[in-house]
């Protein structure tokens, strides 16, 4: 009787713990699963605010230059640092070494679960662009190898970047050896303006109030918390591959943020005019709201190269309950129209 009830405990304790096992998992990938999608956005504004400059005076502050790689299609803006505000965003210049161009080693990291996610893929011989507002630097990968975390790196007399993330570069977390991607510099190109990035499409929001497209409406400086965006319709492995969703991702984000400002506000006349909609289908949010109940999730409807609309939806606490609030927009040119917002008690 003492074995049976015994056996009976055990396998209770067996059920809860994979049940908290299960639940930690579910966690996790969440975390990461929100940690991509805001680094993804965040990063892609700061892309877009470089394509956008005409000339090195109006290159945006903070970002030293663009890292490009083509064989893996990646385009990540480079910050000064490697703390956790800085790799959250973007790639972080080590501050101990020398700046990209400039003789020695130039030392660059990022999160292996973000933009240096497909650093495995590079191969001797392949070709690493950095862009600064005065110049554009090539380079060609001479080697790569996995060493222990505080493990010295080689100071080159000429021009050399060396790309560093976590190993293995499918961890999730730190580990105590980090993957290294070494290139030596074979061309400097200087330039005037800042270069541009050629096949790069930048999306605006159209229609927003000029009292509140004046505000800040980036996920820099305002809470919303970002869940995951999907890519539905027929993308072209070439939109994909881009920064084009990341930027219609960014407009789509401005129109809930502002819509968010003017609940915030408790403005009727200010919600009435940011989503175009009378004040009977958004009474719920005209007192406001006090929290998120759920991520904020995008969609983004695609025909190969093209974008043709998405969506936007978070569920927010307020005082009448919990809202579910729906933004659906259209995509005209480079343009990103807001077409209809539902708001609904939950």
């Amino acid at each position: 009787m003492h074995s049976r009830v015994s056996m009976a405990w055990g396998r209770r304790i067996v059920l809860v713990v994979g049940v908290i096992c299960l639940l930690t998992g579910v966690w996790l990938a969440g975390r990461i699963a929100v940690f991509y999608a805001r680094s993804a956005i965040v990063g892609g504004e700061k892309i877009h605010a470089v394509v956008a400059t005409s000339t090195g005076r109006h290159w945006p502050r903070g970002v030293l230059g663009l890292l490009r790689v083509p064989d893996i299609g990646l385009v990540a803006p480079v910050e000064q640092g490697t703390g956790t505000s800085v790799l959250d965003v973007a790639v972080g210049h080590l501050a101990t070494s020398v700046m990209p161009g400039q003789p020695g080693t130039s030392v660059v990291a990022a999160h292996n679960v973000s933009w240096f996610s497909g650093l495995g893929g590079l191969h001797r011989g392949d070709i690493i662009e950095v862009d600064t507002p005065t110049s554009q630097q090539v380079y060609r990968v001479a080697w790569h190898k996995v060493v222990k975390v505080g493990a010295p790196v080689a100071n080159t007399r000429s021009p050399s970047i060396v790309l560093e993330a976590c190993w293995p570069l499918n961890a999730l977390y730190l580990t105590p050896h980090r993957y290294l991607v070494g290139a030596t510099l074979v061309s400097t190109v200087h330039t005037a303006i800042p270069p541009k990035i050629p096949g790069q499409q930048h999306f605006t929001p159209v229609g927003i109030p000029q009292p509140i497209a004046r505000q800040n409406l980036s996920l820099t400086g305002n809470d919303l918390p970002m869940g995951s965006f999907a890519i539905t319709g027929s993308p072209s492995s070439a939109w994909a591959g881009s920064s084009a969703p990341y930027s219609l991702a960014s407009a789509e984000v401005n129109w809930m943020i502002a819509l968010l400002h003017a609940a915030k506000a408790r403005s009727a006349s200010e919600l009435e005019a940011v989503t175009s909609q009378p004040i009977k289908v958004i009474l719920p949010l005209v007192h406001g709201y006090s929290g998120f109940v759920s991520l904020a999730n995008l969609t983004e409807d695609v025909v190969g190269t093209h974008a043709i609309g998405g969506s936007a939806s978070v569920i927010l606490k307020t005082a009448a309950g919990q809202v579910g609030v729906t933004e659906h927009f259209s995509v005209i040119d480079a343009g990103v129209h807001l077409v209809s917002v539902q708001v609904m008690a939950r």
